[in-house]
């Protein structure tokens, strides 16, 4: 008897997998997900049946629920789920970005910055690459050193307020911070302030 004959005489889901019927032959049978979903099948059973993770999602199970069952993070995002809803399932930036998952959408999805950088070990030039400006890079404690090895020019890290300093002490030669248009006398003041905070020679 088929299935559609079974389940238009009303006999319910939960009866019908209880006679063992498989999944695949339940979903064979028009047999909506979310009904399959309320007579407690496991998400994995569903998948396992071949039912594509976007039906799944259209049948208002949880992303949580979908991560428990293994679904790879790739299938989470092909279905087309947001970032920001794979993220509230507490899915590791790490595994978001193992997915593919451009930067940029990660961002959109309002993770912060210093999470992108120590979770997953983005690359400061992809962060940068993302439109993700100096001011934030360094909010996220990202070292001068790190942001001048992206190849971020000296003039936009002056921009961002990074002390002449801080610059220095991030070894970066003198000579590109002159050709960033820094003045040579905060270039001088940087290297010569003596315990007093006044530049060596002065009273």
């Amino acid at each position: 008897i088929p299935v559609s004959d079974l389940q238009a005489a009303c006999i319910p889901v939960s009866d019908l997998q209880a006679a063992c019927i498989p999944v695949s032959d339940l979903q064979v049978g028009s047999v909506p997900v979310s009904d399959l979903q309320a007579a407690c099948i496991p998400v994995s059973d569903l998948q396992a049946a071949c039912i594509p993770v976007s039906d799944l999602q259209v049948a208002c199970i949880p992303v949580s629920d979908l991560q428990a069952a293994c679904i790879p993070v790739s299938d989470l995002q092909a279905a087309c789920i947001p970032v920001s809803d794979l993220q509230a399932a507490c899915i590791p930036v790490s595994d978001l970005q193992a997915a593919c998952i451009p930067v940029s959408d990660l961002q959109a999805a309002r993770i912060p910055v210093s999470d992108l950088q120590a979770a997953a070990c983005i690359p400061v030039s992809d962060l940068q690459a993302a439109c993700i400006s100096v001011s934030d890079l360094q909010a996220a404690c990202i070292p001068v050193s790190d942001l001048q090895a992206a190849c971020i020019p000296v003039s936009d890290l002056q921009a961002a307020c990074i002390s002449v300093s801080d610059l220095q002490a991030a070894c970066i030669p003198v000579s590109d911070l002159q050709a960033a248009c820094i003045p040579v006398s905060d270039l001088q003041i940087s290297c010569c302030m003596d315990m007093s905070g006044r530049p060596h020679g002065t009273k």
